[in-house]
């Protein structure tokens, strides 16, 4: 699906190519003292082509805050904070001011005059085809990380397929087929 997707002129290439970097440079050492400079930009890239994916870029700020706690670094998650909040925050005042609206029309297309009840059934009967075809792996990985047998890496490149699923259940779903957020 994501060569498909790349192929149609669709941006989930690119934003695939921005969570891989991002989470290439985060997984080897989240819990480095040294500030990440490339996750927060790669995230913040994300966003530039995906909005959606500002839900991935705080997860990684948080799965990095989590593993800095203890050992001083505020001064760290400030900085890295700050990479991913000025590009996408200068974007969201240019938004605002050339369209008049905070969020993007995408996703204000996709929720506006539905109602909660509906959007979450109608994402969960997009999602559910994706979960059947991954429902023993999701149980063994599940299992894994459960028992610690897994290395919390795992958990942090999972994250943001699970943090996707939810905003596509939270949405209603995605008109086209083939589940282009998690390809």
């Amino acid at each position: 699906p994501l060569l498909y997707w790349s192929l149609m002129g669709m941006e989930t290439g690119l934003a695939a190519l921005c969570v891989a970097i991002a989470a290439a440079d985060l997984v080897p050492r989240p819990a480095s003292p040294r500030p990440l400079r490339i996750f927060p930009l790669a995230c913040a890239a994300g966003v530039l082509a995906r909005p959606d994916l500002l839900l991935v870029g705080i997860l990684f700020l948080a799965i990095r805050a989590a593993a800095l706690r203890g050992t001083g670094s505020l001064r760290n998650i400030l900085l890295e904070g700050t990479l991913l909040a000025i590009p996408v925050g200068a974007h969201l005042l240019w938004r605002h001011a050339t369209y008049g609206e905070w969020l993007p029309n995408t996703y204000l297309l996709k929720v506006h005059g539905l109602s909660t009840s509906l959007r979450l059934a109608n994402g969960l009967a997009y999602s559910l085809p994706y979960w059947k075809t991954l429902a023993v792996p999701a149980f063994l990985i599940a299992a894994g990380l459960a028992a610690r047998a897994i290395p919390p890496a795992v958990a942090t490149l999972l994250a943001p397929i699970l943090t996707l699923h939810l905003y596509q259940v939270w949405v209603g779903g995605d008109p086209w087929p083939l589940w282009r957020f998690t390809s």
